[in-house]
């Protein structure tokens, strides 16, 4: 989607509420203005709305040397859709389809960017999102969907804000019951209202901890006697001259022969059940049956990660729902970068995408932004925001959208069949 004059204004009101966010002296908001206006007097008008808006958040961090003056509002806003998802989630637990509801609430709750602005504040989320689970899409629905999910393996989901990640985190959890491997991207601090990684893991989408070390199997205890008997067996033959020292150190030689085997069960007693139980028991003791110890590495090893194996079932659940949603992998854009960036196939993301069978993108920046991608499947869920965005849409400012884009089909008129 390429700029039009109507995003221009857009693009001035979010640098001024960045502007606002940051700094309320008069004199460094005025500097920000003008900085951005020189800016918008450059425009390239080949550029969409998203990649300006990056463009002047960028000359606004600069001139303004902030770090992410959205952080404590996200955070706010976090708390209520962290609230209204957790209402919402009986309500899909008792539906006859709940990917459906998940795919409608995820896609209402396109609207979190929206209370930041002043405007929106006094706004009653809770009505709203309701409001347009019931009225549904008006452009796309849930079973095309469906149908884009048919034989999908990978999917690659783009989160648009923080808030709104609870509402996502509902419908990937209905994509990995589908059996669906996901992998969450999210954009980097200091932007406006969007998702981060630890807004990500608040929301629950976060990739599996790495798998424990293995503990060592019974060749290291097998390995020390070998290892301390040869020490005492080289010295008698080193000193064989004189007789009489030779009788007197060979009490000592027998003396420590034991010792070193006692010392090393000693040492390892205290230390190693603390770690092992399973090593101590087989450096310690000398019975043929405490030989076979394979099947106590794994007694062990299964109490270690026992943790991480219930986190990691969708089945575990808290009152809120799982503590913790399995997703494949957790990546992040570059700093600044809003919408889709055309990484480099050899970066985690482009490898991503390359493996992804379909990328569900959501918010208008990725719509806007996305329009190149013609070799992989798309779907961009979105509320329509901005008459521009509607207009090229075809549908009314804050209506639901589900735009599906199959691949190598470069209008939107051959996906319609039109």
């Amino acid at each position: 989607m390429k700029l039009r004059p109507d995003c221009l204004p857009c693009v001035l009101h979010q640098a001024l509420q960045f502007a606002r966010a940051q700094s309320e002296d008069d004199f460094s908001v005025r500097k920000l203005l003008g900085v951005v206006l020189r800016s918008l007097q450059e425009t390239d008008w080949g550029h969409s709305p998203a990649d300006l808006l990056q463009l002047v958040l960028r000359d606004a961090s600069e001139a303004l040397k902030g770090g992410d003056p959205f952080a404590a509002l996200r955070a706010k806003g976090a708390l209520v859709f962290a609230q209204l998802a957790a209402e919402a989630r009986p309500s899909l637990e008792q539906a006859e389809d709940p990917l459906a509801l998940a795919l409608l609430h995820a896609t209402a709750a396109n609207l979190a960017d929206e209370l930041v602005f002043p405007r929106f504040r006094n706004l009653d989320v809770s009505k709203e999102l309701a409001a347009s689970v019931e009225a549904g899409f008006a452009k796309g629905s849930p079973a095309e969907f469906r149908v884009a999910l048919e034989g999908v393996e990978r999917v690659l989901y783009l989160l648009d804000n923080a808030g709104e990640a609870h509402f996502d985190a509902l419908l990937v959890e209905q994509l990995i019951k589908a059996g669906k491997a996901v992998t969450v991207v999210t954009r980097a601090e200091g932007l406006l209202h969007d998702a981060t990684a630890s807004d990500a893991a608040a929301a629950r989408l976060t990739p599996p901890p790495p798998k424990p070390a293995e503990p060592p199997s019974a060749e290291p205890p097998s390995a020390e006697p070998p290892s301390a008997e040869p020490p005492p067996a080289e010295p008698p033959p080193a000193a064989p001259a004189p007789a009489a020292p030779a009788l007197a150190e060979s009490p000592s030689v027998e003396s420590t022969e034991p010792s070193p085997t006692d010392a090393s069960s000693t040492n390892a007693s205290p230390s190693e059940p603390s770690s092992d139980d399973t090593v101590a028991a087989a450096a310690g003791g000398s019975k043929p049956e405490d030989a076979p110890a394979p099947a106590a590495p794994e007694s062990s090893d299964a109490a270690l990660p026992s943790e991480s194996r219930s986190e990691a079932e969708v089945g575990e659940e808290s009152e809120g729902g799982p503590t913790r949603l399995p997703i494949a992998n957790l990546l992040s854009l570059r700093p600044g970068e809003l919408g889709w960036p055309t990484p480099s196939r050899k970066s985690d993301l482009g490898q991503a995408l390359e493996e992804a069978d379909l990328v569900i993108a959501k918010g208008s920046a990725y719509y806007e932004t996305m329009d190149e991608l013609e070799d992989h499947a798309v779907i961009h869920l979105l509320r329509a925001k901005c008459p521009p965005v509607a207009e090229a849409l075809g549908v009314q400012p804050g209506d639901l959208v589900l735009l599906h884009r199959p691949p190598s089909l470069g209008t939107e008129s051959e996906v319609s069949g039109e």
